[in-house]
């Protein structure tokens, strides 16, 4: 039985692959920001509303920039699958994902490793990394417009979600400053971002600052 390649434009490709970063690779991230709401007034749950709108916008403007027609997909699949290794980490050991975390992955020896796979991590990693990765490889994107009129729609998705977010930080600039300032540990819970953090700091700690080579 052959399957049929899924089919979408430019702008709705980016568009599923910030919900599905935002709702479905961060939902340790939101769930444990909800946590900490007071949610005393209905401003409160407003502004738990405008979080994963937030975290949506900028998926969709670092996808709309960077996500060029020939490193697109290659892309996607990488952060998809590190965003799915990372989550079973958050969910089953707690930690942020930070220097410290991304140092105990690559610096575990075999024994240590092989027991980290078992069947609930194949299928944690699986339903949202592989299968998100074979849906990612079988969506064929059209390109029925010029080029220049693809730039236009990227550019124009970025600027829509650039404003979306100055006008959420117009609205509640002190419930995220207050939010941030209580729980700086939320930061280093947002997928893929806590991942190429963690490796950043790791290699300047590692080989750029004079540590252990």
């Amino acid at each position: 039985m052959k399957m049929h390649a899924l089919r979408c434009n430019e702008i709705a490709f980016n568009f599923y692959a910030a919900l599905f970063f935002t709702f479905a690779l961060n939902a340790v991230f939101l769930l444990h920001a909800w946590e900490m709401l007071p949610y005393v007034s209905l401003k409160d749950y407003i502004f738990a509303a405008t979080l994963p709108l937030v975290l949506f916008s900028a998926f969709l403007f670092v996808f709309s920039l960077t996500a060029l027609p020939w490193i697109r997909k290659p892309l996607l699949i990488l952060l998809v699958v590190a965003s799915a290794i990372a989550n079973y980490f958050m969910f089953s050991f707690g930690p942020v994902i930070d220097s410290a975390v991304i140092q105990n992955m690559l610096e575990n020896d075999l024994e240590d490793a092989t027991a980290l796979f078992n069947l609930r991590s194949f299928l944690w990693f699986s339903l949202p990394g592989l299968v998100a990765a074979l849906l990612i490889c079988q969506v064929k994107i059209g390109t029925s417009h010029p080029w220049w009129m693809n730039l236009a729609f990227r550019t124009s998705s970025a600027l829509a979600a650039v404003l979306l977010v100055l006008l959420v930080a117009a609205l509640f600039y002190k419930n995220y400053a207050s939010l941030v300032r209580n729980n700086p540990c939320l930061i280093e819970m947002i997928t893929p971002a806590n991942i190429v953090s963690g490796i950043q700091n790791y290699a300047d700690e590692r080989w750029l600052s004079g540590g252990q080579p």
